[in-house]
């Protein structure tokens, strides 16, 4: 029963800061989304630039595959 009060009672609080927020308009960061690290970044846009080149590559070898032009 205490455990069950306690939740209701941190309801009540998310709902008044709630209702602060709706008629100030204020409110406070819960938390922040993490960042990555620039090194990920770089890993990722590096990544993604080899899949768009091999992509392309393959396209252009089934077009030339497709017309029969040999290299």
């Amino acid at each position: 029963m205490k455990e069950q009060n306690g939740k209701f009672n941190e309801l009540l609080r998310a709902i008044n800061e709630l209702a602060k927020v709706k008629t100030t308009g204020e409110f406070k960061v819960v938390a922040e989304s993490p960042k990555l690290p620039i090194w990920q970044k770089r890993t990722i846009y590096v990544g993604v630039v080899v899949g768009i080149i091999y992509f392309l590559f393959e396209i252009v070898m089934k077009i030339l595959l497709l017309f029969g032009i040999v290299l």
